[in-house]
């Protein structure tokens, strides 16, 4: 691992930023007016493509593994966050969280920080699944209409 794939964060910072995006996101939609369906869609798929995503991160992380990949796939997911907020949050909310997503995308450097400190390496991944788990249920909600209006 380079010294560049490392998170510029400590691990509690980037798994916490994590944890505030979901948060914020459920709580957004579950304040908006009416979500359009297929607007609903959309975000329910990125939701669910984002808790796929840390849950993936936090299975190789218990196997003693570099998530290799996932990464690029946050920081992918940060570019399409925007233009599916658009109509459903305003322009700067929809902005900030998908900046703090990019800020947060470096997951693959928490092998690295979490070898460093195997006394806390279990609660810090129990917080990844944490996150995804919320980010799943902004998915299911969303998807069942419960979250919109």
């Amino acid at each position: 691992m380079t010294p560049a794939q490392v998170s510029p964060f400590p691990k509690t910072v980037l798994i916490s930023n994590l944890l505030k995006i979901a948060t914020s996101l459920f709580g957004l939609f579950k304040g908006a007016a009416a979500i359009d369906k297929a607007k609903a869609e959309g975000l329910a798929g990125l939701s669910e493509k984002i808790s796929g995503c840390l849950v993936a991160t936090s299975t190789a992380l218990r196997a003693g593994q570099v998530p290799h990949g996932e990464c690029a796939k946050l920081l992918m997911y940060s570019e399409e966050l925007p233009a599916l907020l658009s109509g459903v949050v305003r322009d700067d909310v929809a902005e900030g969280l998908a900046e703090l997503l990019r800020e947060s995308h470096r997951v693959e450097g928490l092998s690295v920080q979490i070898a460093a400190d195997l006394s806390t390496s279990a609660t810090h991944i129990a917080h990844l699944d944490e996150a995804a788990g919320r980010f799943q249920a902004c998915a299911d909600l969303l998807r069942a209409g419960a979250l919109s209006g």
